[in-house]
C-alpha cells in the first residue's frame, strides 16, 4: 500500500515538473503551449500539494489565500460585468497566471532543483526563438536594406519584447555575479543579442523598458567602477546613430500615426472613466467585460458629448474598443474598478513578498535591485500595450514567482534565517 503512494506521489512530482518545463518553454515561444501547460501546470501543483503533504509556511499559506481569494473574487465580480454572457468563461482563462507564483512555489518545495530546470527551459527556449528571428533577419528580410522591418519571435509584438526584458534582467544577475571574465563576457553577450532582439521587434515599449532595466545594473555597476557610466553613455551615442538603429527603431520614435492613436487612445480612456463615475457606475465598478468588451465601449462613447466625441475621433473613428493599448486603462474599463483594485493589491503583495524573500538571499549580489529594476521596467512596458488579460503577462509573473521561490530552492546553503 505504502509502495504504491510512494509510487502515486513520484508520478505527481514527475507530471507537475514536465508541465512546468513546457510552461516554462512556451512563454517565449508558443501561445498554445501557454494555453496547455497553464492550466495542466497550476491543477497538478494543487494535487501535488495535497498527494505530498507539502508543508507551507505562514507566509506561503498567506499566498496560497490571497491567490485563490483574488482570482475568485474576480470570478464573482464578472457576473456583473456588462460584458457578454461566456465573459465568465473568457475570466477564468485569461487570470489563471494569477495562481503561477503559488504552483512554483508548491513545486519547489516539493523539488529544489525543478527551478533550476525551469529556468534553464525559459532561457533556452528565449535564445532559440532569438537565433530564429537571428535568422530571418539576416536571410529572409536581407537585413532590412530594402525596407525597415519587425520581427516579434514567436508570440506577437507586445509579447516578445517583455520576455527579453525578463531574460536580460536574468542575463545581467548572472554577469554581476559570475566568477571568472569568460563567463562575465558571455552574459554580457547573451544580454546584448536578447537587446538586439528587442530592437528587431521595432517596439517602443521594449526599448523604454530596457533603458530603465540599464539604469539600475549600471547603478550597481558603477558603486565600485565608476567608468562604467561614461562608456555606456558613449556606447549609447554610437548605437543611437548607426544604420541599423535608424533602420529599425529611429522612424518609430519620432511623432508619427502611432504615437497619436496611443495619445488618442489614452484620452478615450480617461473620458470615458471620467463619463462612467457621473453616469453609469456599474460599468465603472464592474467594467465592461473582456469577451466583447467594444459593445458597452460604443455604447458608453455615445453619452459623451458631441464636443468630446470630435476630441475623440480620427479619421473619422473612435479607437481604442478593445484594445486601449495601456494596461492600467484597459483592466479599468474591461475588469471594473473593483477587480483592479484587487489586482494591484495582489501584485503588490507578492512583489513584496519576493523582495522580502530576496532580502534573505546571501550568494547573489545586486539581486534585490535589479528585481526592482526589472519591475519597474515592466510597470513601463505596460503603458505601452494592453497586458494583465494578455499572454504579455506571463513572464512577469513568472520573474516574479522565480524570485518568490528562489530562497526555496537555495535553502540550507545560502538562505540568512536571523
Amino acid at each position: 500500500m505504502n509502495a504504491n503512494l510512494t509510487l502515486k506521489n513520484k508520478a505527481a512530482s514527475k507530471a507537475n515538473i514536465f508541465f512546468l518545463i513546457g510552461l516554462s518553454i512556451s512563454i517565449p515561444a508558443s501561445k498554445a503551449g501557454m494555453n496547455a501547460f497553464l492550466y495542466l501546470y497550476v491543477l497538478s501543483s494543487f494535487v501535488l500539494l495535497r498527494a505530498n503533504a507539502i508543508d507551507l509556511s505562514k507566509n506561503q499559506w498567506l499566498l496560497l489565500k490571497s491567490s485563490l481569494g483574488v482570482f475568485l473574487i474576480g470570478t464573482i465580480l464578472a457576473f456583473f460585468s456588462k460584458g457578454a454572457d461566456n465573459d465568465i468563461v473568457v475570466y477564468l482563462q485569461k487570470y489563471f497566471y494569477l495562481l503561477v507564483p503559488l504552483a512554483l512555489v508548491i513545486t519547489t518545495l516539493d523539488n529544489k532543483k525543478a527551478l533550476k530546470w525551469s529556468l534553464a527551459s525559459f532561457l533556452l527556449s528565449t535564445l532559440v526563438c532569438l537565433l530564429i528571428d537571428f535568422y530571418q533577419y539576416a536571410f529572409i528580410y536581407n537585413f532590412f536594406r530594402d525596407e525597415p522591418g519587425r520581427l516579434w519571435g514567436q508570440i506577437g509584438y507586445s509579447r516578445w519584447p517583455v520576455v527579453l526584458v525578463t531574460a536580460i534582467s536574468i542575463f545581467l544577475l548572472m554577469e554581476l555575479n559570475a566568477k571568472d571574465l569568460k563567463a562575465k563576457l558571455l552574459m554580457i553577450l547573451l544580454a546584448a543579442f536578447s537587446f538586439f532582439g528587442i530592437i528587431l521587434s521595432g517596439t517602443k515599449g521594449g526599448i523604454v523598458a530596457t533603458a530603465i532595466l540599464g539604469i539600475f545594473y549600471i547603478a550597481i555597476k558603477i558603486r565600485k567602477n565608476w567608468w562604467i557610466a561614461p562608456v555606456m553613455g558613449v556606447l549609447l551615442v554610437i548605437l543611437v546613430n548607426s544604420a541599423f538603429f535608424q533602420s529599425t527603431i529611429a522612424s518609430r520614435l519620432v511623432v508619427n500615426e502611432s504615437i497619436t492613436l496611443r495619445i488618442l487612445m489614452i484620452d478615450t480612456g480617461l473620458e470615458l472613466t471620467e463619463s462612467n463615475i457621473k453616469n453609469d457606475v456599474p460599468y465603472f465598478l464592474f467594467g465592461g467585460g473582456i469577451d466583447k468588451p467594444e459593445v458597452p465601449f460604443q455604447k458608453a462613447l455615445d453619452k459623451l458629448p458631441s464636443k468630446t466625441l470630435e476630441k475623440l475621433t480620427y479619421q473619422d473613428l473612435q479607437w481604442g474598443h478593445t484594445d486601449l493599448h495601456n494596461s492600467y486603462l484597459d483592466q479599468l474599463l474591461k475588469n471594473g474598478f473593483l477587480f483592479s483594485l484587487c489586482f494591484y493589491a495582489f501584485v503588490i503583495f507578492i512583489a513584496i513578498q519576493a523582495y522580502q524573500a530576496l532580502s534573505t538571499v546571501n550568494r547573489y549580489k545586486g539581486l534585490p535591485t535589479l528585481f526592482w529594476g526589472t519591475l519597474a521596467s515592466y510597470a513601463i512596458f505596460n503603458c505601452f500595450y494592453s497586458n494583465f488579460s494578455d499572454y504579455a503577462v506571463y513572464s512577469q509573473i513568472y520573474f516574479i514567482a522565480l524570485a518568490i521561490s528562489l530562497p526555496i530552492a537555495l535553502c540550507d546553503k545560502t538562505v540568512n534565517r536571523t
